[in-house]
Formats: C-alpha cells, structure tokens, sequence
C-alpha cells in the first residue's frame, strides 16, 4: 500500500521486518499464533486446520471436553463435532449411547447418559423378575430389588423369595411355591376337614385345597366321629351345645359365674367334661342379658331396688328417688336415672331423705332454717309456718317491745325476736315510762307536773309571772314576791338540758332541779 510519508507506522500499513502467514487481513483476531477456537470452523491460527471437538461414534453428540485436530477448516468430518452440537455425549464409542436415547430395560447400559438405568423389579431378590420395571440409581441391576433382562422370567410373588418357578412346593399350605398355577393338597375324601397325611392330590383349578376331596396341611389327622362330618379335630366347637365337635374331650360352655341361670351370652369357660351343668357353666339356652356375673341378685327380671345405683335388671337404668330441686332431700318421687348411679341432677340415692315436703324450692327441706316471711312457706318441713323456733333464721326475726301501758309504744328495755308480733308487744321502742299509758312521744305535756309526757326528757314548766306582791320590806310590810333572775333560768335551762341527755332507764320519772329563786 502507497504510504503518504516515508514511514509503513500509520494504520494499515506495514514493514517488510513484520511477521508473514496472514490468512484473514479483515479480522485482527485471525492470524499465525492467535488461539484457535474449538469448533468453530474458523482457522484462527492460519495453518490451514481446524480444532474441533470429539464425536467418535458420529453420533451428533460430543462430550464438551475431547478435541481432534481436523485437517481442514470445517468440522464436518467422521469424529469431528462442532461447538454447536449437543453435549453429554456419556459414551463415544457407541452411536446408540447418547443423551434422549431410547433406555434399553435390564442390560445394564447407561443409553440415555442420565447416570441411571432401567431394570426389571425383583423385590423379593430371588432372580426371578417381574416383567414391570424399576428406575435404578446407577447403570447396573444389581442392587437390591432390581433384576436384569438375562435373569428367568415367570416370578408369580414377588413378595416371597421362596416363591418362584423352580421352587420345591409344599403340600396343603395353599402357596404355589412353583408358580405353575397349581398347589399339592393332603387328601379329604370325606370333606370333614381330616385328611390321611400320606395321600397328596395335585390340585390344577386353583391354589387353595378347599376344593371338595381337598385338604390342608393344617387339617387334623385322625378322626374321632367318622359318622358326622361335622364332629372331627379341628371341628367348630358350638358354645353350651354339650357336642364334643372337636373330639379333644372337652366342652366349651357360656360362664354362669354367680349361678343365677343368665349369661352374658358371649364369656365363655373350658368345661373338662361334655356337659355345661358345672358350677359356673351355662347353657346356649341360658337366657343371656347378664350385665354382673358377680352377683347373682343382679340379671334381667331381677327386681330393681330404689336408690341403690345397682342395675338390678340389667336394663341400663337404675331406680331413684327425685331431687328435683337439688337440696339433698326427696319427697319420696321414683324416677329412671339414664345410668345405673343416682348421681345425676334431679337424683338422689337410698341415703337421702325422703321427706322434703316441697320439692320445688331448694331453700325448703327439713334441714333449713325456717325464715319468717309473709308467703307463708314452712322452710323446714316441720308442719309449722315461721315458728318461733331455734330452727328459724336469726336474721330474718324482728324485735318487739313490751307495751305493758297500751298506749301503742314500746318498753325498749323489754324485748323478744319473733317473726309477728307477740300478744302485748309492738314494734316500736320509744316509750319512757310503760307505766304510763299518758306518756309516750308526742304525748300533751302537763306543766310543773313532775312527769316527763312527751318523753323528751324534761317536765313542762310554766314562765314566772313579771308583776310583784307583797309588802314593802322597807316599810315592814312583810315579804316580797320578785322574779326568777336571770341567772336562775339559765340554770334552769342548763339542769333541763343535762337531764334530757342523760341516759335513762325506761320507766324512769323526771324530777325538775329546785332553783332558789
């Protein structure tokens, strides 16, 4: 290229000192030595190759990680991958060994490079597989519960590694330990479930033996009744038939433990003889319904006593006394408790008294109190309304005052408690002299009497008169009459108001201070 100066250093240009072997002057990552990409199909380096990645078994997958040096630029050649293929190639020699490949069940090869396989299910780890399959955790078979395609076929239980084709069969255990769809039964000619241990019988229908002439290797071996088919060892035992059914000698009875001729229809007891007529044994005929083989008062038609909370009859409930208003004492009312206790709201059992003469009010029975009140209510069942009693509620009696004078007041030094006032008695307790019929609060006081009528604690007096009598004491002529000073009424004011706060017994009488005039 034509320089514009005498130097080749501008862009573009370049010295005849510089290395040669360019083969792509429009990249500047293209040149020789530059590093080459793998699979690209870009010769980076200029030598006129390629470096692609391993596909040996041409199969379009490659492993990421192995390289072939190609010849040529593309990688299009047998072995040779592009970068663009699809990794998690797990096998390279082996074009049907790839990521997506059909998994082939059972031979033991990774197909689909997923790190698993699939094989064929043997539980059991007897050899012999089902034909369904098991996902396994690695490219072999051979773990517990996994079978390959080579191992033999025809598995019929897959739970008993006993059980398989092959396998020994064991006469009258109905498993067809062979699997050939058959068993090997002990023979029952008779049906009556004994059999001849010697004698076998192939049976071909199925894999039980209880198929007519059929017999189990469980199955008694000697017979005692050969006349009944239904008396032979191993035979049903019938519970207080008094039949020997399974020839061992014994009975199976119903127990009748309290001997009152019922049973509960379902316990039952090892008779040593072939009869139920023992102490404690009963009958299939027995009448059942026993609900306590401990007592034999106790079974169905037993009579039921009250407030006993036993079940006498055996029908669930039991007999009590009411209590309808929960006081602890009935008037003597049966009622059906639910259950066989007396304990239950309403009840009470045989220990209650029965002698509640109302039954409605728990607040009346014959151990209350009696309360004076005006419903005329006998609280304590005594036959007496609000007696005065040491049964009658303190609290609930009033005070009434001796009224010895008439007058309607009350001596408050004389009183008795009583639901109504006594004969002779009133309410009232502010009477000061019950002596007195004409003293009482609010009676007309009487002046200068002596007599306290109103009983306000003092006696009426009446006011000193102003006007003067007599003679002149200067001219001899004898005494003079004055009035009461001042300070002599004060005093008498005083001495009244003092006796009027003294305290003073009922029939007390007030007696006025002399004053000097």
């Amino acid at each position: 290229v034509s320089s514009t100066d005498t130097d080749c250093s501008d862009s573009g240009e370049g010295l005849a000192s510089d290395p040669t072997g360019e083969c792509d002057d429009s990249d500047a990552t293209i040149h020789p030595g530059a590093t080459e990409g793998v699979g690209d199909e870009v010769d980076s380096d200029c030598d006129g190759g390629e470096l692609c990645y391993a596909d040996a078994d041409d199969d379009g997958y490659i492993d990421g990680s192995a390289t072939v040096g190609s010849p040529d630029v593309d990688c299009t050649d047998a072995g040779e991958g592009l970068a663009s293929d699809p990794t998690g190639e797990c096998d390279d020699g082996n074009a049907a060994i790839h990521p997506g490949a059909t998994e082939v069940a059972g031979d033991e090869v990774d197909s689909d490079c997923d790190g698993g396989e699939i094989c064929y299910t043997d539980a059991d780890d007897d050899g012999y597989p089902l034909s369904s399959t098991i996902t396994s955790a690695d490219a072999d078979c051979s773990d517990a519960g996994e079978g390959t395609a080579s191992e033999p076929t025809g598995e019929c239980d897959d739970a008993d590694a006993s059980v398989h084709p092959g396998a020994t069969e064991l006469v009258g255990d109905e498993l067809d330990s062979d699997c050939d769809g058959g068993e090997l039964c002990h023979v029952d000619a008779d049906g009556d479930g004994v059999t001849a241990a010697e004698l076998t019988i192939e049976s071909t229908a199925d894999t039980d033996c209880t198929d007519p002439g059929e017999g189990l290797a469980t199955d008694p071996t000697d017979d005692c009744e050969d006349t009944d088919p239904t008396i032979h060892p191993g035979a049903t035992e019938s519970v207080g038939d008094e039949v020997d059914s399974d020839c061992d000698g014994q009975e199976f009875c119903y127990v009748d433990a309290d001997g009152d001729g019922f049973t509960d229809g379902s316990t039952t007891v090892i008779s040593e003889d072939t009869d139920c007529a023992d102490a404690g044994e009963g009958l299939a005929t027995d009448p059942t319904g026993e609900c306590d083989d401990t007592d034999a008062d106790v079974h169905p038609g037993a009579t039921e006593l009250v407030g006993d909370e036993v079940d006498s009859d055996c029908d669930g409930e039991e007999l009590c006394y009411a209590d309808a208003d929960a006081d602890g004492f009935s008037d003597g009312t049966i009622l059906a408790s639910v259950d066989d206790d007396c304990g239950d709201v309403g009840e009470v059992d045989e220990n209650a008294p029965r002698t509640d003469c109302d039954d409605t009010r728990a607040a009346v029975n014959p151990g209350a109190p009696e309360v004076c009140d005006a419903d005329n209510v006998d609280e304590d069942c005594d036959g007496l309304v609000d007696d005065a009693d040491d049964s009658v509620d303190s609290a609930s009696l009033s005070s009434f005052y001796a009224d010895i004078d008439g007058d309607g007041f009350g001596d408050p030094g004389d009183a008795v408690s009583a639901c109504d006032a006594p004969e002779g008695r009133v309410s009232d307790a502010t009477d000061c002299d019950d002596t007195n019929p004409g003293a009482f609060p609010g009676a007309a006081e009487v002046e200068d009497d002596s007599v306290d009528q109103d009983c306000d604690g003092a006696d009426a007096v009446s006011p000193p008169d102003d006007a003067s009598s007599g003679g002149d004491e200067d001219k001899g002529g004898g005494c003079t009459t004055t009035p009461r000073s001042t300070p002599a009424r004060s005093l008498l004011f005083l001495g009244l108001l003092a006796l009027m706060r003294r305290r003073r017994s009922p029939r007390a009488r007030f007696t006025p201070p002399t004053v000097n005039p």
